[in-house]
């Protein structure tokens, strides 16, 4: 009986040896080759995310400076129209404080929405964000395109007097944004 068995794996262990040679081996990924596509991703996942990160953060930030010149920029143009005695409307905007989307929370409010010769001024109040990563981006973008320190915590208002000059959380900077100012007489 034992001579049968050991012919038996004899030729088992041949059939096996044939399968290799005529290239039937098994396919698969070993161990360490799995380990080392892991390792990778790792590495590029932890340089990827942060700098991910940053860019949505910029991106708010910069949506909510971008929003918040226009606002500047419509009321400083209604303010001048007012001028010539044409009233003006500005329905894109409250008077009371609006969140603005894409902007981590920032808000906005207009102290007037309906702008005539009688009105005066008119102030832009942007609300901070929750994030304080994007507060400080916006507060550096706001500080350098207006010429001002005055924005922290990425809040801050801008004053469009009558005549549509322009000046920044009290500041006596004038405004690039104003489409245009007139002198009342």
């Amino acid at each position: 009986m034992d001579i049968l068995n050991n012919q038996a794996l004899a030729s088992a262990s041949m059939d096996q040896d044939s399968t290799a040679e005529k290239g039937l081996v098994e396919q698969g990924f070993t161990l360490i080759e799995l380990m080392i596509v892991i390792a990778i991703i790792g590495i590029l996942a932890a340089i990827a995310i942060p700098q991910y990160a940053a860019y949505v953060r910029t991106a708010e930030a910069t949506t909510a400076a971008t929003d918040f010149h226009q606002a500047v920029t419509s009321v400083a143009s209604a303010q001048a129209q007012a001028q010539t005695g044409v009233s003006a409307t500005l329905p894109n905007y409250s008077t009371t404080a609006t969140t603005l989307p894409g902007t981590d929370g920032a808000t906005l409010k207009v102290s007037a929405t309906t702008i005539s010769s009688s009105t005066g001024d008119v102030t832009v109040t942007l609300g901070a964000p929750k994030s304080t990563g994007v507060q400080k981006d916006l507060d550096s973008m706001l500080n350098s395109q207006t010429g001002t320190t005055g924005f922290t915590g990425g809040a801050g208002t801008a004053k469009i007097t009558a005549n549509g000059s322009v000046s920044y959380n009290g500041s006596s900077a004038s405004s690039s944004t104003s489409t245009s100012t007139t002198s009342g007489s």
